[in-house]
């Protein structure tokens, strides 16, 4: 068996108290396993880390000192490919400490466009980086555009779930109930949202609603409020933080509606993707990868302000045929293509490709 290392910045969390989307798949994706390697992950101590691979825990009280402890993990570990979630920092320091070893660089997120002179050192730079792996065809595209010499080092792999373990409710068994599941962020309409579910649920008196936020410190009088718009509703209207994933899972296999009100552009949609597994009628923004992942499977907004949510939200709650069509498209559509099985396989088959580049041996 292959080693693969895979290092995280000091803040990205790899447990289920605190972490990331990212920190989350790769979680997924180690649970599952790879056929050719054998994982460990190198991260910040924390409380309760994921079981899944062998994980470095470093307790280091400085940023120079959290990556000497890193280096020096990696040099014990020896690893054939090291993978760094999220950071070309890492990346790069991982690649000038051990030349010879194959580096992946893990995206989920958009890279910003650079200035000329900065582009050139970048490009440099990126040649160093044996292979990219991105959350999304609306992410690796957008990087390749600016970085086309990356093309044939780029890979997509979607973000895998546990087919066997979603069990939607049927469709005269979901509740009237609006559900949104997300970071508690002005970046993910949640304010617009709450502003349009407030106002349809005076229209609707038989319909409730569940916002289920987390990450509610970081914008605290954004959290404010929105528990100070749901108030008025009492029961018909809960706002929940920090839910447990199995909370949010069993929302979604019940209520009759999804809501993803993006602002920004999502990198994969991972939300939407879980209201499709859950059996909801999706209704998103489209913004960045969402579209990529719901395709004519969710019912689009024609903006993100509180009014056209509202508007979205009644066409669906008036039309249940549309709504229960829907739901039964995207969950069809979401168990065909995101199955962590097939991007486990592709996440193992971009890193035999870091390993071809560096050797020039086929190796699979």
């Amino acid at each position: 068996m292959k080693k693969v290392a895979f290092i995280l910045e000091e803040d990205d969390i790899y447990s289920a108290l605190g972490g990331n989307s990212l920190t989350i798949t790769l979680h997924d994706i180690l649970k599952f396993g790879f056929k050719t390697f054998t994982p460990t992950v190198i991260g910040m101590q924390n409380e309760a880390p994921f079981p899944s691979g062998t994980f470095v825990p470093l307790s280091s009280p400085s940023r120079r000192s959290y990556l000497a402890d890193m280096r020096a993990a990696l040099k014990h570990i020896q690893p054939d490919v090291v993978v760094s979630l999220q950071s070309f920092r890492l990346a790069l320091l991982a690649k000038s400490w051990e030349p010879k070893i194959p580096v992946v660089l893990f995206r989920h997120n958009l890279v910003r466009k650079k200035g000329r002179l900065s582009a050139l050192a970048f490009n440099y730079r990126l040649n160093r980086i044996d292979r990219f792996i991105f959350c999304s065809h609306f992410i690796r595209d957008h990087f390749v555009a600016q970085y086309p010499k990356t093309a044939g080092r780029a890979d997509t792999v979607w973000n895998g779930f546990e087919l066997d373990t979603w069990h939607p409710a049927g469709p005269t068994l979901r509740k009237k109930e609006i559900v949104l599941a997300g970071r508690c962020h002005p970046e993910k309409g949640v304010n617009e949202a709450a502003l349009a579910i407030a106002s349809v649920l005076s229209q609707k008196p038989e319909w409730h609603a569940r916002m289920l936020l987390s990450f509610t410190d970081r914008f605290p009088d954004l959290f404010e409020t929105i528990k100070a718009i749901s108030a008025p509703f009492q029961h018909r209207f809960r706002v929940q933080q920090n839910a447990t994933f199995e909370e949010v899972q069993a929302a979604y296999e019940n209520a009759a509606i999804c809501l993803v009100p993006s602002i920004w552009a999502e990198p994969f949609g991972r939300v939407a993707a879980e209201g499709h597994l859950g059996g909801c009628c999706v209704i998103s923004s489209g913004s960045g990868g969402l579209r990529e992942v719901s395709a004519d499977s969710a019912f689009y907004l024609d903006d993100t302000t509180p009014e056209a949510i509202s508007t979205a939200l009644l066409a669906m709650i008036e039309d249940p045929r549309t709504r229960e069509d829907l739901a039964l498209k995207g969950n069809k559509r979401a168990n065909q293509l995101f199955s962590l099985r097939d991007s486990a396989d592709s996440f193992e088959s971009a890193l035999n490709s870091a390993l071809n580049r560096d050797t020039g041996l086929d190796v699979s």
